[in-house]
C-alpha cells in the first residue's frame, strides 16, 4: 500500500467516525454543514485511492490537507457529544464549538476545491519528451476522465484541451494521439491561464451564525469589483442564521461591480450619521 493510499484510508476512516459520532447530537445545522462537506470529501478521497494514476504530489498535498481537516472535525464532533452528555445545553450552544465549526467549514471548502482542482489538471495517458514528442493514451484518458466525471461533474483538463484542438479524431488504431511539444506547451499554458475556481458542483462561501448586534449589523460575503468590466467568477451558498441586528442592518451575500461597487464602497460602511 503506497503512503497515498495510506493517508486516504485514515482520512476516510475518520470521516466515518465522525458521520457516525454526528448522529447522536440531533441536527444543528452548524453540524450539518461539515457533514455534507465530509461526505463530499469521502468521493472524492476515493477517487484518488480508487486510481493510482490520480495520485500526483500536487494531489498528495491535498490530501494531506484534507485528512488534517477530517481528524480535526472528529475531535470537534467527540468533544460536543462530552459536552451533550453531561446535559449543559446552554454550554452545548454556548462553546467555542460553534466557532469552530465555521473555521473548519470554510477550510474544508477551500481544501476541496483546491484537492479537485489539482484531480482535473492531472495530465492522464501523457508521456514523452520534447526531444521525442508526446503520445496520449486516449483509452486511459478516457477511462479515467469517466471516472473523475462521475465525482467532479467536469472533465479533466487534457481532455478538454483534445476536444477543444479537435485532437480525438487523429488517434491511430491503438487509441493513442501523438503531439508536438507546442501542443504540450499550450495544454500546460491553457491550464494555467483558466484555473478552475469552482470545481464541485456545492459549495459554500461562508456561514454566519449567532451574532448579536443591538443597533447596525452589515454582513457582506461577496466579492467586490470596482475594476471596469468586473464579472462575478466565485460563486456559492451563503448560510446566515440565528443572528440579532439592528433595523438599520444590510446583508449582502452576491457579487456586486461597477457603478453600484462603487457607492457601496463609499456609503456601507461609513456609520449611521450623516456625511
Amino acid at each position: 500500500m503506497n503512503t497515498t493510499t495510506e493517508f486516504i484510508n485514515d482520512a476516510l476512516n475518520k470521516i466515518k467516525h465522525a458521520r457516525s459520532t454526528r448522529e447522536t447530537l440531533g441536527s444543528p445545522k452548524a453540524l450539518d454543514t461539515v457533514v455534507k462537506q465530509l461526505t463530499t470529501a469521502e468521493s472524492v478521497l476515493a477517487l484518488v485511492r480508487d486510481n493510482s494514476v490520480l495520485q500526483t504530489d500536487a494531489v498528495r498535498n491535498e490530501v494531506k490537507t484534507v485528512l488534517s481537516l477530517a481528524r480535526e472535525s472528529d475531535l470537534i464532533f467527540d468533544g460536543l457529544i462530552k459536552v451533550a452528555s453531561h446535559r449543559l445545553p446552554s454550554i452545548l450552544k454556548a462553546t467555542s464549538f460553534n466557532e469552530q465549526l465555521k473555521g473548519i467549514h470554510t477550510r474544508f471548502d477551500k481544501a476541496l476545491q483546491q484537492a479537485s482542482s489539482q484531480i482535473l489538471g492531472v495530465a492522464v495517458g501523457l508521456s514523452g519528451s520534447q526531444e521525442d514528442g508526446y503520445l496520449v493514451q486516449f483509452n486511459t484518458l478516457s477511462d479515467i476522465n469517466e471516472r473523475v466525471k462521475k465525482v467532479l461533474q467536469k472533465n479533466l483538463a487534457l481532455m478538454d484541451f483534445l476536444q477543444a484542438q479537435q485532437k480525438v479524431q487523429e488517434r491511430d488504431f491503438n487509441g493513442a494521439i501523438s503531439l508536438q511539444p507546442s501542443d504540450v506547451k499550450a495544454f500546460k499554458e491553457r491550464a494555467w491561464q483558466k484555473p478552475n475556481n469552482q470545481v464541485l458542483k456545492e459549495f459554500s462561501r461562508a456561514s454566519v451564525y449567532e451574532n448579536t448586534a443591538t443597533s447596525r449589523l452589515n454582513i457582506f460575503t461577496g466579492n467586490i469589483g470596482v475594476e471596469p468590466g468586473y464579472v462575478s467568477s466565485f460563486n456559492g451558498t451563503s448560510t446566515v442564521h440565528h443572528n440579532t441586528m439592528g433595523s438599520d442592518s444590510s446583508i449582502i451575500t452576491g457579487d456586486i461591480g461597477g457603478q453600484a461597487a462603487l457607492e457601496m464602497m463609499k456609503h456601507m460602511w461609513r456609520g449611521t450619521t450623516n456625511d
